[in-house]
């Protein structure tokens, strides 16, 4: 049997199953870490056998060996409190014994003989420094973390970490990769829409236990990855009832109001979060629940005004100068007294001295122009809201059998600035709406003290909508001819957003891992299946005559013609109407050996294997089908696509020079599959004439990595701990769209190849002092020098193929757009127990690339610089937090501040290209006249035009620089 028919009969029979244990139970399979130690005698150091370890609050706990050692898999990540107890000896508790994900947590306990009863030993447990069996770069950060510092999401923790670079548009980048190569995973079910490789829900910070970030040569265990791995392990209920609600609101608050127009009054309501948690047992022992909810509304910092409604626009006299003979609803044309035709006029048409007028359309006198309808009112721009809910349902059978249910959910609404043109129309911007929801089903099933499997199934649903109005029947959507623009500014008058794009995707998954240890080995092994499902709409309206539906609307003119009434109208395919529906599959096996040879070696080997269909069409021969061309769509050569198969080697080795430094080396290899958006571009392979068309590719092969490292970790005092890291990484098989030239010169075409390349090597070093006993300060510093390199991409023109010469466009390597060199990050919090609290972030970054240009203005455009050859200022940003903690009626609440770029600093995020600057423009002096015209009209006092400061400070663009000072006030209440 074909594999292909094979895997997909396996994979539709599984789909019944998963989907009926979806909707009868639940189950925990996170990724756990391990406790392990050894239990001896006070009087001989001799080993005690059979002393029982217990962890309480849960159903954890073994024995020991007849060497006294112990092992507890399968520990979720929390502090702890542990047991130890045996007769003839003073029974033992651990406290303050933290687990966390991937790791273990030793804990050797020595007891204290005795033939009487005492009361128990008590033991505060000190985490220590040096993680001896970090073979790979893991950084676990827990709840308290969250909770400490001035962060409100997961995202802004990541990108505190050493190896992690923010974009300036927020993305996260590992190790100078792409920030859709990370995979993103919940209590290790994976979390990435396939469509765009992002993470397909958001998760709130007060749902989380731990957040385990691998910023590199990751272990067997995870795939389909080229830079990093995100693990989210949420919260659980405990035996008793436990909640809290929290609150913070605020506005943004700033002196530069040249540079953010509208933003001089301060609303304390303009941004508002509030959460609420809540847990604890339900009706029978052993059944637990906890919760989580939050809920924002942010108004943004960008305003605009509404001069304009959408069916205001603007037309030039030339446009009103015309005549159209009237018909009868015969369709004979009317003709007056003395046998002349008749003739729809403009209205407008008998003034032709002053060159601009407003709703040439409206029913005005023909010497009297229209004016805007607006009201001048002040609108957000970059608005969002959104409300996320988290809940999970657990429950232990037994000992050994543990079940867990867990959702969330996830909606959005928002309007983004990006479509700046609408400053002075606001009304007339689409809006997006977004919702997910993510199922999962964990259960768990432990085999003995050393061995346990999981089996996690998963059901993901994701809607991603963008539109004006939610019906094209809507009588609010006007015709494309109502977007003009005043001149030589961009800012549009009026009309609508007539683009809407509709995007599906679910994604069903079955996941299986087997833990077993065995002596000094740990072996891990397991496979993933996830089958999705895509469903794409995209098009832009048209608008059409009511009558007669084959003519479109193309000028306002036609609306002089009494007997034409037009609506709106999706677009047939020939006029670029996009749709698609693909149910790729993925699978993926893995095995790995972490062989544990305390005080001397730790070594994790393993290999992954990873197999994708893509199950789509694609042209083998696109040159020849363009070339012999007699139909738009080039579909008469479509060939299904093979599944790409990949291997995976990787290992990591940590070998410890003493109790207090650990020397570490990785290696990998590492795959990943293309985004499936770009790789099903223009499925109907549609090729206008007169165009380059573009075309996505479904048979490109994964992009592949090496990857390389070598790290120490050095206790330097009792609490502070360095950690330097070293690190290189080759990528091929990057995905990107080529320019083929066919051998008929004069076409060509832009396609989906594995052309691209890049390479990324630099250096880590942090810095971490823990708070310990005595001490109220904690403190972080992580430093990253990173080279960021990859092919020329620009011009376009540029890189190409020639099918004629057989030749590609030489390349060669330069900085990738978000490349940072120097990245330094650094937390500070001073604590006095639940008292008081005051913590900090300090963000230093140099600026990201961009390829210089000369003025367009000038006659000089033959000139051309070399992509990225030029460096963006530098920034910096400081966010402060401050709390209170009082007692009310038995409540511990906290009250808090928190101030978010307290500097109130400009960095600048984008630049133009001309000056190198963000809120300068050399056109200013290259071509001092280009706004004359309209700033005539302006002081002359004419009616309905933006104010003259829009234009003096044109070039003062606030989406260029970043945020300004948000200040926010807040509690916490405790119960």
């Amino acid at each position: 049997m074909n594999l292909r028919i094979f895997i997909k009969e396996i994979l539709k029979k599984l789909s019944s199953v998963i989907l009926v244990c979806i909707f009868t139970f639940q189950v925990y399979a996170g990724v756990t870490g391990k406790i392990v130690g050894k239990i001896v005698s006070d009087k001989n150091n001799e080993p005690l056998v059979s002393a029982i370890i217990r962890v309480e609050g849960t159903n954890l706990g073994t024995v020991t060996d007849v060497d006294g050692n112990y092992v507890i898999l399968n520990v979720p990540p929390n502090t702890y409190t542990l047991t130890i107890s045996i007769i003839g000896y003073q029974q033992v508790k651990v406290t303050n014994l933290k687990v966390s994900a991937d790791y273990t947590s030793i804990q050797n306990v020595t007891m204290k003989e005795s033939t009487v009863e005492l009361s128990e030993v008590i033991v505060q447990s000190q985490r220590p420094l040096i993680k001896q069996d970090q073979t790979n770069p893991v950084v676990a950060i827990s709840a308290e973390d969250f909770e400490t510092l001035p962060i409100n999401s997961v995202a802004e923790v990541i990108g505190l970490q050493a190896g992690i670079v923010v974009d300036d548009g927020g993305g996260i980048h590992v190790r100078g990769g792409r920030s859709n190569e990370i995979s993103y995973s919940l209590n290790g079910v994976s979390l990435n829409n396939p469509y765009n490789n992002q993470s397909s829900v958001d998760i709130a910070t007060n749902a989380l236990q731990e957040v385990s970030i691998s910023t590199g040569t990751f272990s067997a265990e995870y795939g389909n990855a080229l830079s990093g791995i995100v693990n989210y392990v949420t919260r659980e209920g405990s035996d008793k009832y436990n909640g809290s609600i929290r609150t913070l609101t605020g506005d943004y608050v700033t002196s530069h109001k040249d540079i953010y127009p509208h933003i001089d009054k301060v609303d304390p309501l303009n941004k508002q979060r509030v959460e609420v948690t809540f847990g604890g047992p339900l009706f029978i022992d052993g059944l637990k629940f906890y919760t989580s909810s939050v809920y924002r509304n942010d108004n943004g910092w960008l305003y605009g005004s509404r001069l304009y409604n959408p069916e205001d626009f603007y037309a030039y006299a030339s446009d009103l100068n015309w005549q159209e003979i009237k018909y009868d609803s015969l369709g004979i044309p009317l003709r007056d007294a003395g046998g002349n035709f008749v003739y729809h006029t403009d209205p407008r048409k008998g003034n032709l001295s002053d060159p601009f007028y407003f709703n040439p359309i409206a029913n005005d006198t023909s010497d009297k122009k229209g004016l805007p309808t607006g009201d001048g009112a002040l609108l957000p721009l970059n608005w969002f809201t959104s409300w996320n809910w988290q809940g999970n349902v657990s429950y232990n059978f037994s000992s050994t059998v543990k079940l867990k249910y867990e959702m969330i959910a996830d909606k959005g609404e928002s309007q983004d600035a990006f479509y700046y043109s609408y400053r002075y129309n606001p009304n007339g911007r689409p809006t997006n709406y977004s919702t997910s929801l993510i199922q999962t089903f964990d259960f768990t099933h432990t085999l003995s003290n050393e061995m346990f499997y999981t089996i996690k199934a998963s059901l993901a649903n994701s809607t991603d909508k963008t539109y004006y109005r939610e019906s094209i029947d809507d009588p609010d959507y006007l015709p494309g001819f109502y977007q003009t623009s005043l001149p030589s500014t961009g800012f549009l008058t009026g009309g609508t957003s007539l683009g809407r794009t509709f995007l599906k995707s679910s994604s069903l998954g079955l996941k299986f891992d087997l833990v077993a240890q065995s002596g000094s080995h740990e072996i891990k092994t397991g496979f993933e299946l996830r089958k999705h499902n895509l469903e794409l709409e995209s098009y832009t309206l048209q608008f059409v005559d009511i009558t007669n539906p084959t003519k479109v609307i193309n000028n306002f003119q036609d609306l002089y013609n009494d007997s034409i009434k037009y609506k709106a109208k999706i677009p047939d395919v020939a006029s670029g109407y996009t749709y698609y529906k693909r149910q790729p599959i993925q699978i993926s096996g893995y095995i790995q050996d972490k062989l544990e040879f305390w005080k001397s070696l730790i070594l994790n080997g393993g290999i992954r294997f990873e197999y994708e269909d893509p199950a789509a069409k694609y042209n083998s021969n696109l040159s020849e089908a363009l070339t012999m061309k007699d139909t738009l769509f080039l579909v008469k050569d479509l060939v299904d696509t093979k599944p790409k198969i990949s291997f995976s080697p990787r290992l990591s080795i940590a070998y410890p020079i003493t109790d207090q430094g650990v020397i570490r080396f990785s290696y990998g290899h590492f795959y990943q599959f293309g985004n499936l958006s770009s790789v099903y571009t223009n499925p109907n392979y549609r090729a206008p004439d007169g165009v380059r068309p573009i075309f996505g590719n479904p048979d490109v092969k994964p992009q592949r990595s090496v990857q390389y490292e070598i790290g120490l970790q050095q206790a330097l005092t009792s609490d502070l701990r360095l950690e330097v890291v070293g690190f290189q990484k080759d990528v091929r098989d990057y995905i990107f769209r080529q320019i083929v030239i066919t051998a008929k010169g004069d076409l060509s075409y832009e396609v989906l190849t594995n052309l691209d390349y890049a390479n990324t090597r630099g250096i880590t070093i942090s810095l971490f002092q823990r708070r310990v006993a005595g001490s109220n300060f904690n403190s972080t510093v992580d430093y990253t020098f990173s080279i960021a390199e990859g092919n020329r991409t620009e011009p376009r023109e540029d890189f190409f193929y020639s099918e004629k010469s057989g030749k590609s466009a030489e390349t060669f390597l330069v900085p990738l757009s978000f490349d940072r060199t120097h990245t330094l990050n650094s937390t500070f919090s001073y604590t006095e127990s639940d008292d008081y609290s005051v913590s900090t972030i300090v963000r230093l970054q140099s600026g990201s690339p961009y390829t210089p240009s000369i003025p367009a203005s000038l006659s000089l455009q033959q000139t051309q610089f070399i992509q990225n050859s030029a460096l963006k200022p530098f920034q910096y940003t400081v966010d402060l937090k401050a709390e209170k903690t009082i007692r009310y009626l038995g409540y511990r609440i906290k009250v808090l501040t928190q101030i978010d770029n307290l500097f109130d600093t400009q960095n600048e995020v984008d630049v133009y290209s001309n000056s190198g600057r963000a809120l300068y423009n050399a056109d200013v002096v290259a071509n001092p006249t280009q706004f004359n015209q309209i700033t005539s009209r302006i002081n002359k006092g004419h009616a309905g035009l933006i104010p003259l400061e829009a234009i003096t400070n044109y070039y003062i663009d606030p989406m260029n620089v970043s945020r300004p000072r948000l200040i926010r006030f807040g509690f916490m209440l405790f119960f």
